[in-house]
């Protein structure tokens, strides 16, 4: 047995730098593929998920697709039941909100009298989610990008705080946010949806029921009641002036579909 302890030292320290010589390369090996492999990964989630989100603030918001391309669109969607009625060259009832009404849409079996005294569904496009409004009588619906849902305001509340936030549900893979439409002489729904990566929304209208007035008044204030009005309400059975609420469930009823292709 060798006992010299300065030999068993250096065969020791010869063994260290050996073992060392070979494992740092590995070790460089391992952080650079190991760095690499994290990156890519990495990118390609966020390349996934980012680009793939149909609502909410961290979009893109990179595609336009622009009016004449969602009416060609929108047209394919219809059902055949349904006729569109192109809208005027018009916008909604702000100037400054970047929408504008598309078409009016009718059940094909509407007679004369419906089409004079029913109200139609419509379609509706806005080029800004963060500048669009929709107005009821007493409300405003606008896009909260905080909540990233649409978010109802009294127009009566000097601050115009958030009263609370509309329903909100799923129509195939897009998330539609549905608004209330309402007035003194109609009620309706705003089905809202956004398209994917812009800010670029198409909004479906769609009727609940309608307030009918069949008086009429001459120069002098005299009131008479317009004599086809008056039959037109006896042949709905109507007891009120405002339509129920199933005339329009049964003619609208697969209208909503159409949001699953947007």
């Amino acid at each position: 047995m060798n006992s010299n302890p300065f030999l068993s030292k250096e065969i020791s320290f010869k063994r260290i730098l050996k073992g060392f010589a070979i494992t740092l390369p590995c070790m460089i090996m391992i952080f650079v593929i190991g760095n690499y492999s994290y990156n890519f990964i990495d990118s390609t989630l966020r390349s996934h998920y980012v680009g793939e989100k149909v609502l909410g603030v961290e979009d893109t918001e990179s595609r336009v697709i622009g009016v004449e391309e969602i009416k060609k669109h929108l047209k394919s969607l219809i059902p055949e039941k349904y006729e569109l009625v192109e809208s005027p060259p018009e916008g909604s009832d702000s100037e400054d909100d970047g929408c504008i009404n598309l078409f009016g849409i009718y059940p094909k079996t509407y007679s004369e009298a419906q089409r004079k005294y029913l109200s139609e569904a419509g379609l509706m496009y806005c080029e800004d989610i963060y500048k669009a409004v929709f107005r009821s009588q007493m409300e405003d619906a606008k896009y909260s990008q905080e909540k990233n849902a649409w978010a109802w305001i009294d127009i009566g509340d000097p601050e115009g705080n958030v009263g609370g936030y509309y329903e909100q549900t799923f129509y195939g893979n897009n998330l539609v946010s549905i608004a209330d439409a309402w007035g003194s002489h109609y009620d309706g729904n705003l089905y809202i949806v956004r398209i994917k990566n812009s800010k670029e929304l198409v909004v479906l209208s769609i009727p609940l029921s309608n307030r009918i007035r069949c008086e009429t008044y001459d120069e002098n204030g005299v009131e008479t009641m317009k004599e086809d009005c008056v039959n037109f309400m006896n042949s709905m059975d109507m007891t009120t002036d405002w339509v129920p609420q199933e005339i329009y469930d049964n003619y609208y009823n697969d209208l909503l579909e159409m949001l699953r292709g947007i």
